[in-house]
């Protein structure tokens, strides 16, 4: 897998821990299934751009803040 898909799953389960929500609690909120959304923080899979406009809009963040690289 990329080194960048791997820092995209890191920014994305960086800010999910900061808004103290679960990987379920996604799955329940926005519809993403819950194996999915694993592998999107783990890095293994590309993230469509609607997914990351979903996820910017549940944690209230910019898309840019998820797709940094470091």
């Amino acid at each position: 897998y990329s080194k960048y898909l791997r820092q995209v799953g890191r920014n994305i389960r960086s800010v999910r821990a900061r808004r103290g929500l679960r990987q379920v609690d996604v799955e329940e909120k926005i519809g993403l299934e819950y194996k999915h959304y694993q592998k999107i923080e783990g890095g293994k899979v590309n993230v469509s751009l609607e997914t990351l406009y979903r996820l910017s809009r549940l944690y209230r963040v910019r898309v840019e803040e998820l797709v940094k690289a470091e």
